[in-house]
């Protein structure tokens, strides 16, 4: 606690401002200026960081954004959420009571489909199911040309709604091998183990679910991010589940699609702002 001090609140009076507009709430934390160049030097004695790139032979790592447009009527659709908060269909409607909970809606918009309420349960006093209101298939189609360009070289494809696999299995006429929160410990092992050994051409996950300690660099060298989390600590993880000791290629590629002026940009940009800052620190206790 010498560096940094010992209790929560001393360390953000110090470090930062936790204020509202005019005083008032919502507050916000923001660093102070110079603050972190304040705490590199702090934290720089004490603090030693190992890279392993600069010790082990990895894989280049190559990055590969695919960006796509919304046709002008879903785009329409996307707007209305993004302004009113809901969006009526002809059997339910998308409602948002919350900036957040519109968020959330506007990336399962962009996902094919949205969790919405049946029209028929209108005005009902107790808690409404959920329904699934298709939208579109657009990533799954990105990611039907991704598999068939691959030339049977194997795709890990990251998704964040459930709803995601149902659209991707129509797109392919197929069922599709999945790693999801629904998955048993047992199944998730017999399929890791089946990626490793090569006899899965696709493997969909859910990053949560084998973003940490799993080896995933035998079974092949391409990951598509059919939508990027809010998460940094899981982007970054799972990314580095195949440039590892055992990766048979000479690079790793990593593909994200997004669709341009929505949310999408948004989450990327972020997770690029909140990268910088990480490595900011990182970098500035790291041993040359």
């Amino acid at each position: 606690g010498r560096a940094l001090g010992t209790d929560y609140y001393g360390f953000r009076n110090r470090f930062f401002d936790y204020t509202g507009a005019g005083g008032e709430p919502p507050y916000q934390t923001t660093i102070k200026s110079f603050s972190d160049t304040k705490i590199h030097e702090l934290i720089a004695p004490i603090t030693m960081r190992l890279k392993a790139k600069d010790y082990l032979d990895l894989p280049k790592v190559v990055h590969n954004p695919i960006k796509i447009t919304l046709p002008p009527g879903l785009k329409k659709q996307y707007d209305t959420i993004e302004e009113e908060f809901m969006l009526e269909f002809p059997t339910s409607t998308v409602m948002a009571n919350s900036a957040a909970v519109r968020d959330h809606k506007l990336r399962q918009f962009l996902q094919g489909a949205v969790y919405s309420t049946s029209n028929e349960q209108a005005g009902s006093l107790h808690r409404l199911p959920r329904v699934i209101q298709p939208i579109h298939d657009l990533k799954a189609q990105v990611i039907k040309q991704l598999l068939d360009t691959a030339a049977g070289r194997p795709l890990l494809v990251a998704v964040q709604f459930k709803f995601e696999l149902q659209i991707l299995e129509r797109v392919l006429k197929r069922k599709v091998a999945a790693i999801t929160g629904a998955t048993s410990g047992s199944q998730g092992k017999r399929l890791i183990q089946q990626w490793n050994n090569g006899a899965l051409s696709l493997l969909v996950v859910h990053p949560k679910s084998v973003a940490y300690s799993l080896n995933l660099q035998f079974g092949g060298n391409q990951l598509i991010w059919a939508a990027l989390p809010w998460e940094l600590d899981l982007f970054l993880q799972l990314n580095g589940r195949l440039p590892r000791i055992g990766q048979k290629a000479d690079r790793v590629i990593i593909t994200t699609i997004g669709f341009r002026n929505t949310i999408d940009e948004k989450v990327a940009a972020y997770l690029r702002r909140k990268n910088a800052t990480q490595e900011g620190l990182f970098n500035a206790v790291t041993t040359k």
